[in-house]
């Protein structure tokens, strides 16, 4: 496969490769708190039951994934139960990587605000992708909150300059609850916004679009890998549509 077999439709289009969006929803109900994520490639949903502290049971769908070997993930994440809510961070990066990334993203945000019920707050992400330096900008509840641009995997033009994207995580535990949650957020989407940029329904494989000699998520554990075909058809272009992910 060529690299222009592997260019989105989008980007062949006079030169415009638009935005890659995605919307993440935070809620917290006495008992149970819940997390939804969708963007052009995913779609997953986290229900996190607890008493007394304890997550008692964990739901979780995914409507839309890249890969067919993804929902798998789905009974990885059950192995959360019983832990204690404030025990989800701290697992430790090798167990991470067992999990899909983006349902443990979901399960950790609906940790982080289970105690905080009544609560439900909801994110927009837009990833520019007609710059050298894609531009990612976020809404938090409708109001313009962070944005920043990313040069050869570093921020700039926001208050972390200079930070690589890989290094952010590491970063969280010196922020405060509304801004380590918000940065989180971003640096993940900035992260996968590059799926603007290829055509998936080209690819194989996860196998075939990304090398992985470390495994960082469920579907590129090497036992699976190979299993890991693509979920053709499965993608959405919400910018070339006008809309966002998790509107009705």
């Amino acid at each position: 496969m060529s690299d222009q077999d592997a260019v989105s439709p989008v980007a062949r289009r006079a030169g415009v490769i638009g935005s890659y969006r995605r919307g993440v929803r935070i809620k917290a109900q006495p008992g149970v708190a819940t997390a939804e994520m969708e963007d052009d490639v995913h779609h997953f949903q986290v229900a996190l039951r607890h008493a007394d502290g304890v997550i008692t049971a964990v739901e979780a769908a995914a409507p839309r994934t890249p890969w067919v070997t993804c929902p798998g993930a789905l009974m990885q994440l059950k192995t959360l139960g019983g832990l204690r809510l404030e025990d989800v961070k701290a697992l430790s990066r090798s167990e991470r990587f067992e999990h899909c990334l983006h349902l443990f993203d979901l399960a950790l945000l609906a940790a982080s605000r289970a105690q905080d019920a009544p609560f439900e707050r909801v994110y927009r992400i837009d990833a520019d992708h007609d710059a050298a330096q894609p531009l990612m900008r976020m809404w938090r509840d409708g109001i313009e909150l962070l944005s920043w641009r990313v040069d050869d995997g570093r921020v700039q033009g926001s208050r972390y300059d200079g930070a690589a994207l890989a290094e952010l995580s590491r970063r969280l535990g010196e922020l405060g609850a509304d801004e380590a949650e918000a940065v989180l957020i971003l640096r993940r989407a900035s992260l996968i916004s590059f799926v603007r940029t290829v055509d998936l329904d080209a690819v194989s494989s996860s196998n075939a679009l990304r090398a992985s000699p470390g495994a960082t998520c469920y579907a590129k554990q090497p036992v699976r890998l190979d299993e890991a075909e693509r979920a053709v058809g499965s993608s959405r272009d919400f910018w070339t549509q006008g809309t966002w992910p998790l509107e009705p």
